[in-house]
């Protein structure tokens, strides 16, 4: 679990987040869980699922000019996933954000390794750290 002093960075992390999102960067993540747990935090913008489109698809149902941000867990298949988006969009003109992704796994690494959980780990983190303010 995460201190208090990874906690203020995950909220920073998070509000960014949250403040891209609703200023029209579109959000990429790999599964409709990763979409609700997004969802859960506050996330309100568009959220793309990865997972039911083959990537040349979504590439092309984003407008050029549009940010993205590319969001996939951290296994050996997000990243896959991630390179390939980026690498996709890059050639239509679309530099993908995966600056979200880097920072969220710097912090929450060690503990969870999909955006799926991030919800729930960011929610429980609260609470143990507010327990422990308590005492």
């Amino acid at each position: 679990m995460i201190d208090e002093y990874e906690l203020k960075e995950l909220e920073g992390i998070l509000k960014e987040l949250i403040h891209a999102s609703s200023s029209g960067a579109i959000i990429i993540v790999e599964g409709p869980s990763d979409r609700d747990s997004l969802r859960n935090i506050g996330v309100q913008g568009i959220i793309l699922i990865a997972s039911t489109k083959p990537n040349v698809e979504i590439v092309d149902s984003i407008e050029r000019g549009s940010r993205v941000i590319i969001l996939t867990d951290w296994d050996l298949e997000g990243k896959k996933m991630g390179k390939d988006l980026s690498e996709k969009l890059k050639s239509v003109g679309i530099i993908a954000d995966l600056e979200f992704r880097k920072k969220l796994f710097k912090v929450v690494g060690k503990d969870i390794k999909n955006i799926e959980n991030l919800s729930s780990y960011y929610i429980k983190s609260r609470q143990i750290i507010a327990s422990k303010r308590r005492f």
